[in-house]
């Protein structure tokens, strides 16, 4: 009830960041960095 659930790490913030950054290096950096200039 209280503490931790569990979760498909496929459902993860991290997992999904990772899978990504994995997947197109150049296209997630540059989204990244446009969405901290705007």
């Amino acid at each position: 009830r209280f503490g931790l659930d569990l979760v498909d790490f496929r459902d993860t913030d991290h997992f999904r960041m990772m899978r990504d950054f994995c997947g197109d290096p150049d296209g997630f950096l540059a989204e990244a960095l446009y969405e901290d200039e705007a």
